[in-house]
């Protein structure tokens, strides 16, 4: 059995998908896919693209913030953010993949309050939540750091208020978000009320929280600043019938998502293999008109962006600073590759009327993808390939950017990404392969800046 069945088979074992939003129904097919035995895949079978400048148009804008990031609030219970939120190489990790919001929640939010001056020894002696649960305080030190490193990065902070603020069976009581709100911005949402029941042994119902939001929503706009701050949740791990039931809109926000439950899974969530799922979650994602995708996390556990040792960049770090690099806002009508070999069609950034085909090659073996010209006629141009594979397979930590290693420089900048120019067609994709091919001269009216 193969390094990638065994993982599909642990994780699907790890993990529930009740809910297309959380977690995207689809990749369960791309896990199928992935699945590679000791025999070798049947031949390759070429995949086509038709490309029709005139005809081609925006259907729909994602946020620039799609890609965007966590940071689990148990960093700040267990006091991570004096000690690390000042590092130098830890901000400018976070400042290459600007624009992003950094979204600071996770469970622990609902055990969390505000205290300005509070102290360790407030940490260790707060008042039990619930038997497995303990409060614990934020100082105010500790929010003017989260605050100042997201200013620095270029980010936008998007907070988990404590939404078990209240008494039983009471409405939330606001008085510690407003002492929030009077140091700093934010950005607010309440976290996993579907968990309330199991993890604090209290329960508010759907009809409560939207009362709550309404009371949340009136304390914002009583500050100037904060009148046009977005509100978005509630979180919920994994309940459709919590979420349909406080459901008033189609804003669909991936508040917290990665490829693995419970902190990943060893040797795979930190390697060149998780990156199939990360970009095709950001395809699929743009494509469903999902606003934002949060990955779970920057920093923290086996699914980390960057190392949990030393900052380093994992895979997924890399192949996020070329989607911020590469990838613009406007989704294109074109229909595109959906099997072994599948590609999403966006604007690109790198230039005026330029498009991106970003996607992957889940095959054994190289594949290519013929782009073809309509009756209209176009020519595709100049290509610039930007094909990332793992430098000693799919379990490497280490990525090659059109056969060369990715490293840092010294001063934690990013080295040159630089394309090589490629036919238009075929585009060839080497064998298990995440790449971004940017037709630079096909001149597309509506990705015209």
């Amino acid at each position: 059995m193969s390094v990638l069945a065994r993982w599909v088979q642990q994780s699907c074992r790890q993990r529930q998908y009740p809910t297309r939003w959380q977690h995207l129904v689809t990749v369960v097919l791309l896990w199928g896919e992935l699945q590679v035995s000791a025999t070798p895949l049947q031949p390759r079978a070429d995949a086509f693209i038709t490309l029709d400048s005139s005809a081609l148009k925006v259907v729909h804008e994602v946020n620039e913030r799609l890609l965007s990031f966590t940071l689990d609030s148990s960093y700040i219970m267990e006091r991570w953010v004096d000690k690390h939120m000042r590092d130098e190489k830890f901000l400018k990790m976070a400042s290459h993949l600007a624009p992003a919001y950094l979204r600071v929640g996770g469970t622990e939010s609902d055990a969390m309050l505000f205290k300005e001056s509070s102290s360790l020894e407030d940490r260790q002696n707060g008042e039990v939540a619930s038997r497995d649960f303990q409060t614990f305080y934020m100082t105010g030190d500790e929010w003017k750091l989260i605050n100042e490193f997201v200013a620095k990065a270029d980010l936008k902070l998007v907070f988990c208020i404590n939404a078990l603020h209240r008494s039983d069976g009471s409405p939330w009581d606001p008085s510690n978000a407003k002492q929030l709100l009077d140091s700093l911005a934010v950005v607010d949402v309440f976290t996993e009320p579907d968990l309330y029941s199991a993890m604090y042994h209290k329960y508010v119902t759907t009809s409560q929280l939207a009362e709550d939001f309404a009371t949340l929503r009136s304390l914002l706009n009583s500050y100037p600043r904060y009148k046009s701050s977005l509100l978005i949740g509630p979180d919920v791990f994994s309940s459709d019938w919590y979420l349909g039931r406080f459901l008033t809109s189609e804003n669909n926000t991936l508040t917290e998502t990665s490829s693995a439950y419970k902190g990943g899974a060893t040797n795979i969530t930190d390697r060149f293999v998780d990156g199939f799922m990360w970009l095709d979650k950001l395809g699929l994602a743009a494509k469903l008109g999902v606003d934002v995708v949060c990955r779970q996390n920057l920093y923290g556990n086996k699914y980390s962006l960057l190392n949990i040792d030393n900052f380093d960049p994992n895979p997924d770090w890399w192949l996020s600073v070329l989607y911020k690099k590469l990838v613009g806002t406007g989704i294109l009508n074109t229909t595109i590759p959906t099997g072994s070999v599948r590609l999403y069609a966006q604007c690109s950034k790198t230039s005026p009327g330029s498009i991106v085909l970003f996607g992957m090659n889940l095959n054994s073996q190289g594949a290519d993808v013929q782009v073809k010209s309509s009756a209209t006629g176009v020519k595709a141009g100049k290509v610039l390939a930007y094909v990332l594979t793992g430098e000693s397979g799919l379990q490497s930590q280490t990525v090659l950017l059109n056969g060369k290693r990715l490293v840092m420089e010294s001063n934690y900048s990013l080295p040159k990404l630089e394309p090589v120019t490629v036919s238009a067609s075929p585009l060839h994709l080497p064998a298990f392969s995440l790449a971004f091919f940017v037709l630079e001269d096909i001149k597309v009216t509506a990705c015209k800046w």
